[in-house]
């Protein structure tokens, strides 16, 4: 789960729902590794293990909050990354493998690190526009991208306004990129079980929000 504070609320985005905007952005790279099918799986699905922890907001017990993935405990992190790899290593094991690098394991073959580097980079920017690109401050390079037979690429994106990012260089396809995600506007509170926070999350009005991309 991601959790934007917002003053009295909070914005509630499921890890799904962030690894699906990567794979959008991911779609419209200009340059996609092969196997073109499996990357773009990889980048869609990279966080399915959250699911079933994110369906009803992932009530924290300790402070009654919504648990935000990037504060849960290590164990936590560790069962669903491995829920996450098994679950996509019956659709595709290559898919799985580069879910599995992105969780701190290794892999030197450059077309598997390709479609790595590719997931990471829509990883930051889709996390960007989660949790708004104005933490970020004036630029944020990504991990580097290297498309096979080519030097390698880093991307460092310019905070224009509350919703515009310049890409320097450009990685996309189109002239420009527009991306939306829905969160759940939470109320930032102690909840006292997780069927409240569940309540809560499901009953939450929705807020969109929208960044465009543009080169820098």
């Amino acid at each position: 789960m991601l959790r934007r504070d917002d003053g009295a609320n909070w914005l509630v985005i499921t890890q799904p729902e962030h690894a699906a905007l990567s794979g959008r952005l991911a779609q419209v790279w200009a340059t996609i590794p092969a196997p073109r099918a499996e990357t773009l799986l990889a980048v869609y699905e990279h966080d399915n293990g959250h699911a079933p922890s994110d369906a009803n907001g992932h009530w924290n017990p300790q402070t009654g909050g919504v648990q935000d993935f990037r504060s849960a405990p290590k164990e936590m992190q560790a069962e669903i990354a491995r829920r996450g790899v098994e679950r996509l290593a019956v659709e595709s094991p290559y898919a799985a493998l580069l879910v599995a690098i992105h969780f701190g394991e290794h892999a030197a073959k450059e077309h598997i690190n390709a479609g790595y580097q590719l997931l990471q980079a829509c990883d930051v920017l889709s996390l960007a526009v989660c949790l708004g690109i104005g933490q970020f401050g004036s630029s944020k390079d990504t991990p580097a991208f290297r498309p096979e037979g080519q030097p390698l690429l880093d991307l460092t994106f310019h905070h224009h306004s509350n919703n515009t990012v310049g890409l320097n260089p450009w990685p996309f396809a189109p002239e420009r990129v527009t991306v939306r995600i829905t969160a759940r506007v939470v109320q930032a509170r102690r909840y006292a079980s997780a069927d409240a926070l569940a309540e809560a999350f499901h009953t939450a009005p929705l807020r969109d929000i929208s960044v465009d991309f543009m080169p820098a």
